[in-house]
């Protein structure tokens, strides 16, 4: 039998799951601020785990001034996994 290939995509699935996941604790609380903050440390937490070099573009944190949002951060692959800078 042959050893599946990697699916990044699922990878990447994985990664607004978790951020989707950990925002959802604070539905309904007003708390939009903690809410954001618990996506991105649950998306970070993931993308870290996905072997990958490039730069990760995402979210909205400029413009409704969310914290630690990731705007333009780069991945470098590294030998067991890359780490956000």
């Amino acid at each position: 039998m042959n050893t599946p290939e990697r699916n990044m995509a699922l990878e990447l699935v994985r990664a607004t799951e978790a951020a989707a996941m950990a925002a959802g604790r604070w539905m309904g609380r007003g708390e939009k601020n903690a809410s954001d903050k618990a996506a991105v440390d649950g998306m970070r937490f993931m993308l870290n785990t996905i072997e990958m070099n490039g730069t990760i573009v995402i979210g909205e944190g400029e413009k409704d001034q969310s914290p630690d949002a990731l705007q333009r951060e780069e991945a470098e692959e590294q030998a067991i996994r890359p780490k956000l800078i």
